[in-house]
């Protein structure tokens, strides 16, 4: 029905971010097809680097005491998690058996289909 691409750098460390995106026809800017309505995907995005071994807390303080999370990410990586959500008012006049695939650096994954849906729930995690 559509795609979309989420940039990795609006994510924060530590912190989870919920995403309502538009269902595109294509990636291809101004692309006319894309104008029309095809329905909304709502994923959760999580991404917690891996902890160095010698700095184990993510808190760090600044001269005058203040307390944050520690926001650079190490060069050993992390972990992303991602949460499809459901969809929402998705395009087709009859009902569709709609299913999400999240590709990651060539890694592919497919949650389970919903029937005769046009607004489903997963709730998967991947």
């Amino acid at each position: 029905m559509g795609v979309q691409v989420i940039p990795l750098r609006l994510l924060t460390p530590y912190e989870s971010k919920l995403f309502t995106l538009d269902l595109l026809k294509s990636m291809t800017p101004n692309d006319q097809q894309n104008m029309k309505n095809r329905g909304k995907l709502v994923v959760e995005l999580t991404f917690d680097p891996f902890r160095e071994e010698n700095n184990t807390s993510p808190l760090i303080s600044d001269v005058e005491g203040n307390i944050s999370l520690k926001r650079d990410v190490p060069d050993g990586g992390g972990v992303l998690l991602v949460s499809v959500e459901n969809a929402e008012d998705v395009e087709g006049k009859r009902h569709t058996n709609l299913y999400a695939v999240v590709i990651f650096r060539g890694e592919k994954r497919e949650n389970k289909v919903i029937r005769k849906a046009r607004d489903p729930r997963w709730n998967e995690e991947f």
